[in-house]
């Protein structure tokens, strides 16, 4: 993941995340009219509820922002975690006098190295369990939460001899310090380093950005790529 500085960067740190959905049931009203508006009162908008859940994730986002810290994610931008909305969808555009039966809630949550998986998965349910129990249509119609995807995030530490190393071989070749970048979240380098336990960083030469992978105009920097060659030798 290129960020802009090239052999500068050895990728030694990486966040989890999880990204997930929650659907919410509402009721139509008892009409066999088509517009609805009028009978709206005796029906349960999915849309109303959702916001309870919106409300909880977003209690929870607060309350893990300053609980969860991680000392280079706080330097870098100032908070370790993240819990963002990202999506929503509900009822139907080209009928605005029915009520949304469903709604669908899509969120990302971010979370650095030490924390597992399987307890932030965790965090989230509860927040949206308690939501929903406090809530009388809820709590008889609980929500429903989709996980979509799910990465746990990996650190090699400063002082680790392959981490020394790799600084070592940098600097030797392009004369600056290197420096970590702890901002890739869902890195590769997760997967040997979860998985069985085997350090694992990421470098490379100048090139561009993430927003030119797989587009027109992918550029390497030639000579930093001779560097690169040569750091990996060393």
């Amino acid at each position: 993941a290129e960020s802009g500085v090239g052999m500068k960067e050895v990728k030694a740190f990486t966040s989890g995340e999880v990204d997930f959905r929650i659907v919410i049931q509402g009721k139509q009203p008892p009409t066999t009219e088509p517009l609805q508006t009028a009978f709206a009162h005796q029906g349960i908008n999915a849309i109303d509820k959702a916001y309870v859940i919106w409300d909880a994730l977003k209690k929870l986002d607060a309350e893990r922002a300053e609980r969860v810290k991680h000392p280079a994610l706080d330097a870098q931008v100032g908070r370790s975690t993240n819990l963002m909305m990202s999506y929503i969808e509900a009822g139907n555009p080209k009928r605005l006098s029915r009520i949304a039966e469903t709604c669908t809630l899509g969120a990302a949550l971010a979370f650095p190295p030490h924390e597992k998986l399987s307890s932030v998965c965790a965090e989230i349910e509860a927040a949206v369990g308690e939501a929903a129990e406090a809530d009388e249509w809820l709590r008889n119609n609980p929500p429903k939460i989709i996980w979509d995807a799910g990465t746990t995030g990996a650190e090699v530490a400063r002082d680790h001899p392959l981490v020394e190393a790799a600084f070592a071989a940098v600097a030797g070749v392009s004369g600056g310090e290197p420096l970590v970048n702890p901002m890739h979240t869902g890195s590769d380098i997760r997967v040997p380093n979860v998985q069985k336990g085997i350090p694992t960083i990421g470098l490379g030469p100048l090139c561009g950005d993430l927003t030119q992978n797989g587009s027109r105009d992918e550029w390497v920097d030639a000579e930093d790529h001779v560097r690169f060659v040569a750091a990996i030798a060393g």
